[in-house]
């Protein structure tokens, strides 16, 4: 590799983000530089770590999930909707009023 070190492709090489070419560089130098052979490996360990946690964790109930859901807007009458009860019953005393 031209760079002295590897340590900031590290996380790209375990979680496999390197080009087929800079893979091939960065295992070359890790096989002749115990510092980032080191390196390569707390890095790896540290991947594991993370990948096993992360399959540890449950997953929520369908019940659990369904509180978490956002709940769909209620229905709201509007005003007209409201006041019609009051003011059907007024309807037909109207009529005559509506033809003057």
């Amino acid at each position: 590799m031209e760079s002295l070190h590897i340590q900031p492709q590290l996380t790209d090489y375990v979680l496999g983000l390197l080009s087929y070419d800079e893979k091939k560089a960065l295992e070359q130098h890790a096989a002749l530089c115990d510092v980032c052979r080191q390196a390569l490996e707390r890095e790896r360990l540290i991947a594991q770590t993370v990948r096993e946690t992360l399959t540890a964790v449950p997953l929520p109930s369908p019940a659990r999930l369904q509180q978490l859901m956002p709940q769909p807007p209620q229905k709201t009458k509007s005003w007209w909707a409201k006041q019609w009860p009051t003011i059907h019953p007024l309807v037909p005393a109207l009529k005559p009023m509506a033809v003057l």
